[in-house]
């Protein structure tokens, strides 16, 4: 038997979502996606609205499975309020734990489809509804007032009147919220990995990215001017060749190169 052995498995298993992840499958650490589907913003400039609920959506899922784990875990497992959720006893145990933990996750992102339409008509203070604004500034809104359900206050496509009688429940609110250092895709990964999706800005004015279909978008004509926001859910690795001819056949496997490729992160939004 080999005394590394244990070292490799858990290193694979740290390692599983280092090079892939998507919050909106279940290719990530809670095997559940919590990301719902695309919304067509229309004619309306509501993008950041979007943006910004849907980091909301996701991290009310993830909290709600966090909090029937450690639920499951005090109420089952030996030891318990003495427990520490973050080790249970067995291997039985952490899986029963697991599995209510995804049921409840989503059921409280079915439950947490939140109104993008509210933002738009009342967050008035620091953003301009259908004419744009600031998923950031927007989280100033969402700690203060919350949000209530799209079902409540559904989406129109054109800004309103804020409706003050339907946002008096809110759903979910929010306590805190950061800003990533700008130019630093490792911080982004490791946010995304280990909190969720981000809401980021990006330019697309570019004609190429309004006519974007899928795959891995790269333009030399991108601009550095945010316009347009996006919700960021996840990352990939895609090999790309370098160099031409014997150069590129004879490119050192190491340091993100491989046979003439190199590995390229991508975003998955």
């Amino acid at each position: 038997c080999d005394p590394n052995d244990d070292d490799d498995e858990e290193e694979e298993e740290e390692d599983e979502f280092g090079r892939e992840l998507n919050w909106s499958t279940g290719r990530n650490p809670d095997r559940v996606g919590v990301v719902h589907e695309p919304m067509d913003q229309g004619s309306c400039g509501s993008c950041w609205a979007i943006a910004a609920t849907g980091t909301v959506e996701a991290n009310v899922a993830r909290h709600s499975a966090y909090d029937a784990f450690e639920s499951y875990v005090r109420e089952n497992v030996e030891g318990g309020e003495t427990t520490d959720v973050t080790d249970a006893s067995g291997d039985d145990d952490r899986a029963d734990a697991a599995i209510v933990a995804r049921n409840a996750e989503s059921s409280a992102l079915t439950a947490a489809l939140l109104s993008v339409q509210e933002l738009v008509d009342c967050d008035v203070e620091f953003d301009q509804g259908c004419t744009g604004g600031n998923p950031l500034l927007a989280f100033y809104f969402l700690h203060r007032y919350g949000l209530t359900s799209a079902g409540r206050y559904p989406y129109l496509g054109r800004q309103d009147k804020c409706h003050a009688k339907r946002v008096m429940h809110p759903v979910a609110t929010v306590e805190s919220w950061g800003v990533l250092t700008p130019n630093h895709e490792d911080n982004m990964a490791l946010v995304l990995r280990y909190i969720g999706p981000i809401a980021v800005g990006v330019n697309g004015a570019d004609p190429s990215f309004l006519a974007y279909r899928g795959g891995v978008f790269d333009s030399p004509d991108c601009g550095q001017d945010a316009n347009h926001a996006l919700l960021v859910v996840g990352y990939g690795e895609e090999l790309i060749p370098i160099g031409d001819g014997d150069d590129a056949a004879d490119a050192d496997a190491d340091d993100g190169v491989e046979g003439g490729r190199e590995s390229v992160r991508y975003w998955i939004a």
